[in-house]
């Protein structure tokens, strides 16, 4: 069965009591702009995935892992930037 439901929407203001009008239409603009907004975090999520695994791909195409100590990495990064180390 085909369900057309601007039709049934359409019937369903119909019969809200004029007064009440304006509540509704805030009520169909605040569902319309949580969908757009949940539409613009999948999006968001999924070019975050993506940029993820991109990242992980060339971290894994680099070359192989080396033993790392951070107090070094934090000593050399201070080095760099001009900090006393």
């Amino acid at each position: 069965m085909l369900i057309n439901y601007a039709e049934r929407l359409q019937d369903e203001i119909n019969h809200v009591p004029q007064e009440h009008l304006p509540a509704l239409l805030n009520i169909v603009h605040s569902f319309r702009e949580s969908v757009n907004l949940k539409s613009e975090q999948d999006e968001t999520y999924h070019v975050k995935v993506e940029a993820l695994r991109t990242a992980i791909t060339e971290g894994e195409q680099s070359g192989d892992a080396t033993p790392f100590n951070l107090s070094d990495i934090i000593r050399e990064a201070k080095q760099e930037s001009g900090l006393n180390a």
